[in-house]
């Protein structure tokens, strides 16, 4: 091989190697280096957004504490219609309590809103859409067990002006509604505000005319 040129050529490949080739596989490890660095980025953000509030329920039963391993076990089914007077209280307390801070407000119906299911999601976001801008206050009059899956309750609403704070009116109410215990949602959101699976099924509520 005489020409000078081809010789230059190949004594540049022999050492060096194809500037091409080292071009593609450069090009083959940034690739790959973005992809790894993406797919770390993303696991970072799954992370990072994943709820870190772990609930711990904090109920008595005589002298033992109800946590959320023990709290579906056969042997409890009988304290839970007990349980579900005081979560059906919490419930409609959320519910129908309007307080002169929206952000309240809101965190109380998404709190409400955790614990419904089926028709009673259904009653309540329509409640909410039609809530006015006066203030209520509620107060628990009557709150019976009429079954393991139903109850009755009776409340009292006074309706006051968000500026003045004058008393508007003074009315009396009532519903009917039933509840089952499931295991708690796989949303963390509801999780955290619905840490025993407590959810109302169906619920009917007015006003009370003959109180």
């Amino acid at each position: 091989m005489d020409n000078p040129y081809l010789q230059s050529k190949v004594l540049w490949n022999d050492l060096y190697g194809s500037v091409e080739e080292k071009l593609r596989f450069s090009y083959r490890i940034i690739i790959a280096l973005s992809v790894t660095l993406l797919a770390c980025t993303m696991g970072l953000i799954v992370v990072a957004t994943q709820s870190r509030v772990q609930p711990y329920v904090t109920v008595v039963h005589g002298n033992e504490l109800l946590t959320l391993h023990n709290f579906n076990q056969p042997g409890l089914n009988e304290f839970k219609p007990k349980l579900a007077l005081l979560l059906a209280r919490e419930f409609i307390q959320k519910a129908r309590n309007i307080s002169a801070d929206p952000k309240v407000n809101q965190q109380n119906f998404i709190a409400a809103l955790s614990m419904t299911s089926n028709g009673a999601t259904h009653v309540l976001k329509d409640y909410h859409q039609s809530m006015t801008t006066h203030l209520k206050q509620i107060t628990i009059t009557s709150l019976i067990l009429q079954s393991k899956k139903a109850l009755h309750l009776r409340w009292q609403e006074i309706t006051r002006d968000a500026k003045t704070g004058d008393v508007l009116s003074t009315e009396n109410y009532s519903a009917e509604l039933t509840f089952e215990f499931t295991k708690a949602s796989t949303n963390p959101l509801i999780a955290e505000q619905n840490p025993l699976g407590f959810y109302i099924t169906s619920l009917a509520w007015s006003q009370d005319y003959a109180v």
